[in-house]
């Protein structure tokens, strides 16, 4: 969350736990792009199987 371009994931006023918006000025090179992607994987990943 301390990323610019960064905010909670907002869902009609619920705030979903664990989810995030990253605003296109986040994600405007392929460099910027990818670290999300990579970040978001590396969470997925952490977390236990359901």
């Amino acid at each position: 969350m301390k990323r610019p371009h960064v905010k909670p994931f907002d869902n009609m006023g619920k705030p979903m736990a664990g989810w995030i918006l990253v605003s296109p000025e986040g994600s405007k090179t392929d460099k910027a792009l990818s670290d999300w992607i990579k970040t978001g994987v590396e969470f997925a990943q952490s977390l236990p199987p359901k």
